[in-house]
């Protein structure tokens, strides 16, 4: 697929995020620093290489603290936008041409 094509895929995704909160009851600091920090989160690992160490326990991390909150309260849509953080942090790694210089 042609790298355009998936950074439009990412900014509507991330378009969808800003916008969604207006026309929902969802609460828009909630949702929004759940995309951005699990965007965030897993670009820095897909960055430092899939094979490493460090991104393990960043993984591991992630899911420990992700566990940590979902134990107070679990909700569909923080699950749904987390997962929705990973997946264009997925497609931007691919997008941008960062798994080129990966070993």
């Amino acid at each position: 697929m042609n790298n355009k094509y998936l950074a439009v895929i990412v900014f509507f995704m991330f378009a969808g995020i800003l916008i969604a909160p207006f026309y929902t009851n969802l609460p828009f600091l909630s949702t929004f620093t759940a995309y951005i920090t699990s965007f965030f989160w897993f670009l820095i690992i897909a960055v430092v290489g899939f094979k490493s160490l460090l991104s393990i326990f960043l993984v591991v991390l992630y899911a420990i603290l992700v566990t940590i909150i979902m134990s107070f309260t679990v909700n569909k849509t923080f699950i749904l936008i987390m997962s929705l953080g990973v997946i264009s942090a997925i497609i931007t790694f691919f997008a941008t041409g960062m798994h080129k210089n990966e070993k």
